[in-house]
């Protein structure tokens, strides 16, 4: 109660029927004096009257006061002299909304009609309290001499009835906005969902609460929830939160977190679910799992690739010595070309495990994403004629900076799967475009806002299912028959890696029957495309020093440069070629880069250029950390080749290092 409640005062120039026939209180108590004399006479109902737990108060016609009980009293306050023969309207200060439906209880009243209504009051010890009126006519002779109310005192009720809304309101609060979705489930349907349900959803709660719920939930785990609910509604044990798959509006799959229980709905059990969206969680876990598994893949196909090329070397180079030796109508040249084809293919894979293990080097340098695609297609070709290729590549596209020959393999590989995909019977449509991200969300992860160059490749295959989407970047991990040319699982994981190695991101859609489309972006790079020279055949007189602590490596080197006319000498380690290198010097020192367990081939070329600062060199390894590559590059060798190496590569690299002119400053 506040400073709105009215006075007394107030109150009665409202009762404007009653107002003009107020009397003193004096002359209304003697003439109720009469009217009551029957009360004081019987003395059961003076009794009932004092006793009952309801306060009861007799008022004349004009609403003065001629009897109260002692409940009456305690409720106003004051004495029982004070009140009777007072008007009504001193009991107490009345709330300003409730006096409308006072002065019509009145009138109704004097027109001879029951009522009830509810009022609040201050009473004259400035408490207010709640009280429940019933008011009727009192008659005698058939006509109305005044009124009976009979009040209770409700304060406490009202009180606990609005903490009761309180607490029901703090309640609501609470499960329209949690965080978590809160559904109830009863007799197979949604019986209550809150805000965060229909988030996760996308349906709205009519749309939630007119299906039955496991039609939302993923046809695989309808049985699974099914047996949960009636476990639970049993008493049985079940797993306190478990996960299940749903589908939302718009037919995409999303992790719930579920857990419940029991509750009366309604007066009958039902399911009280919380429910939380997991479905980022577990991607990324997924992806710090798969991240593990590649290193892990990674660190052993790296160390097998290695000795591998070592191994590859003779293969490689041999079969052309032999070539040399013999007729060119000789029975066994078709096996060397045999072996010379199958010994690059074995390169091919041995350079994907490199890629995976992300220990191949590669220099990344400026390049336009069209030409590589353009110089891929033709490579594969020729195409059948069920399957389509289209291309929409952007003209104005912008560089990126990458090593050609694993932007190639990439390429490479997403099209043979694309063929796969669509078993040479449909079309494949790539494209690139200038793209400006704004931290766009992709699958594995989110683009950073930057300048990229998109490329999507396509296809109209038969699509990915979710089971296998989530597996298909693992090593060796392959959906393909062992005979089958790319069935060595190693393409997507190559393709991730080359991705991450050019600073790049990866994104894919598929569904089953409509086909797939992958996306990539690429940094681009304001690096302009240098002219390339191709190597020759070339060879020459000057003297080389083999450094490679591998003993087929040393002898196919060896086989190679005594070829082309070079002074060929070999050393197993970088202590041994340093220590050559002080007693007699060589145009040339061929370095392998990891030589363990000695210095590597920086540290040889760092000392040998202490002992000649105009010493020159090339680096060579099957696979070699970044940093020390680009070092000893820093250092001055003229390039680095990546095993196994070919005559060709041998000799182009060698000669322009050798042809190079130093230049000789004059003080």
């Amino acid at each position: 109660m506040n400073d709105d409640l009215k006075t007394k005062k107030e109150l009665i120039q409202e009762l404007a029927g009653l107002k003009r026939r107020i009397v003193s209180p004096k002359k209304s108590a003697v003439k109720t004096d009469k009217r009551t004399s029957a009360l004081e006479r019987d003395d059961k109902p003076r009794y009932i009257f004092e006793n009952v737990n309801d306060a009861m108060i007799y008022l004349d016609k004009k609403g003065f006061i001629t009897e109260v009980n002692k409940e009456a009293v305690r409720i106003f306050g004051g004495l029982k002299e004070e009140l009777v023969g007072s008007h009504f309207t001193n009991i107490g200060i009345f709330s300003p909304e409730d006096i409308p439906g006072l002065l019509s209880s009145i009138k109704t009243v004097l027109r001879g009609k029951h009522t009830n209504l509810n009022l609040r009051i201050k009473n004259k010890k400035q408490e207010i309290f709640f009280i429940e009126c019933s008011a009727s006519p009192m008659k005698t002779g058939g006509k109305i001499v005044g009124m009976i109310a009979i009040i209770r005192d409700v304060t406490e009720r009202m009180r606990a009835e609005e903490a009761l809304r309180e607490s029901e309101e703090h309640y609501r609060l609470l499960v329209e906005n949690a965080t978590e979705g809160i559904l109830v489930a009863q007799d197979r349907y949604v019986k209550f969902a809150n805000p965060r349900i229909e988030e996760i959803t996308s349906y709205s709660r009519e749309e939630l609460l007119s299906k039955p719920f496991l039609e939302f939930v993923h046809p695989d785990d309808r049985e699974f929830v099914m047996d949960n609910q009636l476990k639970r509604l049993k008493g049985e044990p079940i797993p306190e939160a478990y996960e299940i798959r749903m589908i939302n509006k718009y037919g995409e799959t999303r992790w719930l977190k579920i857990g419940g229980v029991i509750i009366t709905w309604e007066g009958k059990p039902a399911s009280l679910n919380f429910v939380v969206d997991v479905t980022e969680t577990k991607r990324l876990r997924e992806l710090e799992s798969r991240a593990q598994r590649l290193e892990t893949a990674g660190q052993i196909a790296g160390q097998v690739a290695h000795d591998f090329n070592n191994l590859l070397a003779p293969l490689i180079t041999y079969p052309e010595f032999v070539r040399r030796d013999l007729s060119k109508n000789h029975p066994a040249l078709p096996y060397l070309k045999d072996i010379e084809k199958a010994a690059h293919k074995i390169a091919d894979i041995n350079q994907q495990l490199l890629t995976l293990g992300r220990r191949g080097h590669y220099n990344l340098v400026p390049l336009n994403l069209n030409d590589v695609i353009g110089e891929t297609l033709n490579e594969l070709k020729p195409f059948p004629n069920t399957l389509v290729i289209e291309t929409e590549l952007a003209g104005d596209l912008l560089n990126i900076k990458a090593g050609r020959a694993q932007i190639h393999r990439v390429l490479s590989n997403m099209i043979n799967n694309a063929r796969d995909a669509t078993q040479d019977i449909g079309r494949i449509v790539i494209k690139t475009e200038n793209f400006y991200a704004e931290n766009v969300a992709v699958a594995y992860g989110r683009v950073p806002r930057g300048e990229y160059v998109k490329l999507t490749i396509s296809d109209t295959g038969h699509g990915i299912s979710e089971g296998i989407i989530q597996k298909i970047f693992d090593p060796f991990f392959t959906t393909k028959t062992a005979d089958k040319k790319r069935g060595s699982g190693l393409g997507l994981s190559v393709v991730d890696s080359v991705v991450k190695d050019h600073f790049g991101f990866l994104d894919l859609r598929s569904k089953v029957g409509e086909g797939t489309s992958f996306f990539f972006y690429f940094p681009i790079t304001r690096e302009n495309i240098d002219d390339r020279v191709s190597g020759q055949i070339m060879g020459g007189n000057e003297s080389v020093l083999v450094v490679d602590d591998d003993d087929i490596q040393r002898k196919v080197s060896l086989k190679i440069l005594a070829s082309l006319g070079y002074t060929v000498t070999t050393v197993e380690s970088g202590e041994k070629a340093l220590e050559l290198l002080r007693q007699k010097p060589h145009d040339l020192l061929f370095l392998d880069m990891i030589m363990t367990p000695g210095i590597d081939g920086t540290e040889t070329l760092r000392q040998a250029l202490e002992i000649n600062p105009l010493q020159k060199a090339i680096i060579i390894s099957g696979f070699a950390e970044t940093e020390r590559v680009q070092e000893a590059l820093k250092l001055g060798a003229g390039a680095f080749i990546r095993k196994p190496i070919t005559i060709k590569k041998m000799a182009a690299a060698i000669r322009k290092e050798l042809d190079k002119k130093e230049e000789i400053f004059v003080f």
